[in-house]
């Protein structure tokens, strides 16, 4: 879907989308990708804007949600593709962070995560360790929770995983609502990105 964020002409390739020549990308400019335009410092606010709208919690994605992935291809080659959940596995986790004040008085810092059994998961247990230190200056305990997302397409079926606190970027249908205000997000910014202030008018109280 074409979005329309501020955009200028390359300062690579000067407009033409072409640079060096090399055998396996032929003379295609790396910086726009052949198209001769990259956005704006406005543009690049913008789009970053709509990205997060375009983002949910972990712990809200559901069956059925799109969301992107990597695979493997048989030749060893790492791809990404956007595919639908189709299976969503979780598994309660503690991680505890251990602070310490090495002698020659570097923070040293070290974490331990311990799962719950959960039905669906390989791999239980913990993972990391721990050693005895002295001058402990502190330890933090977290909570959380870790999902296992099964994402199929045409290309296969892939893995992401995910801790309640990510965010993970969606691909909906129809996202035009989300790309209005992220182009309304973008005609209140500066030309270097910045909210634009509002000017007051003398005498207004």
């Amino acid at each position: 879907m074409k979005t329309n964020f501020e955009t200028q002409v390359c300062s690579r390739c000067h407009g033409s989308g072409s640079f060096s020549y090399c055998q396996s990308y032929g003379s295609r400019c790396f910086k726009c990708s052949g198209s001769g335009k990259t956005l704006t410092k406005r543009g690049e606010v913008a789009r970053a804007y709509f990205e997060e709208l375009c983002t949910i919690p972990a712990n809200t994605v559901k069956v059925g949600d799109r969301i992107a992935a990597t695979g493997i291809t048989m030749g060893g080659q790492v791809y990404s593709y956007i595919g639908t959940v189709t299976g969503i596995k979780s598994r309660d986790a503690v991680k505890t962070t251990i602070k310490t004040t090495r002698i020659d008085g570097a923070l040293d810092v070290s974490h331990t995560i311990e799962y719950t059994q959960s039905e669906g998961f390989s791999v239980l247990g913990s993972s990391g360790g721990t050693v005895e230190r002295t001058g402990e200056a502190g330890t933090i305990v977290e909570n959380f929770t870790e999902f296992n997302f099964t994402v199929s397409s045409k290309y296969g079926e892939g893995q992401v995983m995910a801790h309640d606190h990510d965010k993970v970027r969606v691909y909906p249908a129809d996202s035009a609502d989300k790309i209005k205000q992220a182009l309304e997000y973008q005609a209140g910014l500066t030309k270097s990105g910045t909210i634009a202030k509002t000017k007051n008018l003398k005498g207004a109280k």
